[in-house]
């Protein structure tokens, strides 16, 4: 078993676990109850912004392959698109390649490049979380910081307040990468591996800056701001389908965004499945909700998340597995 593969293995067990406790102290039929007879009604406009949310961002992705000279239609980027959240649902991590192989099937963009694009759009978003969670702490520090203190995980608090260990921890991790890359180095100039990764990085970079080369900057930063607002309206409108949220506001979707959106980024099938919910469900005690109201509204959205990913994710697949490949390429620099 791959150093990689262990580790997927152990945040999956992790997210078991976290599931398992998390219903084990919940009352099942009480549970059941509440999703039942939850106003079912948003379902719809919830769903209709995450398929809005989506076609902005096939939108800003096709912006981001368009500027380094191939022309892309829209279906085809949304389709290629779906096609990878699809497959993430099922293999975590395995989407991103996979949408670039369904463009480069259904438009002939090299897979290199395609990549390149899809690593820079994953650092924006991680840059726009940071940026959202930046205010959000600043917005409302002394409740969040209250919350930490109270429930989020004490003993990680223990450990940064040390300068000590904290420099000692950096300290030594940076004389491990320098003493690995001296050691390494010369070994990996001769190895054919890595030498074609090296290649392949250099073919990839091409898409990575092609933020840069874009004419539409404002328009793209605009799409962006959009793709986030759909993020937080399908969190913020389940709040009027269930009633212990109806009191709840613009704060509490937002900090509800962004625990969800860390949690997704654990590599478990799902998108997070079992960490989502339990982060969820602790990050409402913040707001006063009980624990078991916070599992309801995870599993509420959910299942809307899940409902769209695997409808229209899968008939994208579908789309995609018998279009006819394309096998010229749209290239315009060549």
């Amino acid at each position: 078993m791959t150093k990689k593969l262990f580790i997927r293995y152990a945040i999956l067990a992790l997210a078991c676990v976290l599931l398992y406790f998390l219903l084990k102290k919940q009352n099942a039929n009480e549970v059941i109850d509440s999703i039942t007879q939850s106003d079912w009604r948003w379902f719809i406009p919830v769903f209709a912004i995450t398929f809005l949310g989506n076609i902005i961002r096939a939108l800003r992705w096709r912006m981001m392959v368009q500027s380094g000279g191939y022309a892309l239609t829209l279906s085809n980027a949304f389709l290629a698109l779906m096609c990878g959240y699809f497959i993430n649902f099922l293999v975590p991590r395995l989407g991103e390649l996979t949408r670039c192989v369904a463009l480069k099937k259904n438009e002939s963009v090299p897979v290199e490049y395609s990549l390149g694009t899809v690593v820079t759009e994953r650092l924006i978003d991680v840059l726009s979380i940071l940026l959202i969670t930046f205010c959000a702490f600043a917005a409302y520090y002394s409740s969040l910081h209250l919350f930490f203190e109270k429930h989020l995980f004490p003993g990680i608090k223990y450990f940064f307040t040390s300068k000590l260990k904290l420099a000692v921890f950096a300290s030594s991790m940076l004389l491990l990468c320098i003493i690995a890359y001296f050691l390494l180095s010369r070994k990996l100039a001769r190895n054919k591996w890595w030498l074609k990764g090296v290649e392949f990085f250099a073919r990839a970079k091409n898409g990575m800056l092609s933020i840069f080369r874009m004419k539409q900057r404002v328009f793209f930063l605009i799409a962006t701001a959009c793709i986030w607002v759909c993020y937080f309206l399908s969190t913020y409108l389940w709040f009027f389908g269930y009633a212990p949220f109806h009191s709840s506001g613009f704060k509490e979707a937002l900090i509800l965004l962004i625990a969800g959106t860390v949690a997704r980024s654990f590599p478990v099938q799902g998108q997070g499945a079992g960490i989502y919910h339990f982060m969820i469900a602790q990050t409402v005690l913040l707001f006063g909700i009980s624990e078991k109201d916070g599992l309801v509204l995870s599993i509420l959205i959910y299942i809307t998340q899940t409902a769209f990913y695997f409808f229209v994710g899968g008939i994208c697949a579908l789309i995609v597995l018998f279009q006819k490949e394309k096998l010229y390429s749209y290239n315009t620099n060549s």
